[in-house]
């Protein structure tokens, strides 16, 4: 029994360092480590780049795909909305409160999609004047430049 308990011991000591450093050098280990590597590099990136959005199942949407979901989204509450307007007006009662709770999340919704939508155009805009600013010399440096082309 003594023997048993010491055996238990050494390996819990012994067994997991050896586990590891055999992990380490399995192949598929270094693959693994490689995309969490660059995973963590995506994190980085742009801070104010939108995180790509993901399926359930983990793949990365398509422009297309998020598109698709936003409307389905906005008809699935637009269609909230008016069933519970029409509940409303036949029940009353409480059901107003609700009603008004659907339409709460609607124009929610609707402002996210708007926020969505200036944020994609701001940058595209920023980008444009910072640049056609850079490319133009001062008057100052175009003194300068015709002096040094003399």
């Amino acid at each position: 029994m003594v023997l048993v308990v010491l055996a238990a011991i050494w390996a819990a000591v012994l067994l997991p360092p050896y586990l590891q450093k055999r992990r380490a050098f399995h192949p598929h280990a270094s693959i693994g480590d490689f995309r969490n590597q660059l995973a963590v590099l995506q994190r980085t990136g742009d801070p104010y780049a939108p995180a790509p959005m993901r399926t359930p199942s983990g793949r990365t949407m398509s422009r297309t795909d998020a598109q698709r979901r936003r409307r389905d989204v906005l008809l699935t509450l637009a269609a909230s909305a008016g069933l519970t307007f029409l509940l409303a007006l036949l029940a009353g009662g409480s059901v107003w409160l609700l009603h008004l709770t659907v339409d709460a999340a609607l124009l929610g919704y609707v402002a996210l999609l708007m926020q969505i939508q200036q944020q994609r155009q701001a940058p595209a805009r920023g980008n444009i004047a910072y640049l056609a600013a850079e490319r133009r010399p001062s008057a100052t440096q175009q003194a300068l430049l015709r002096r040094q082309a003399n």
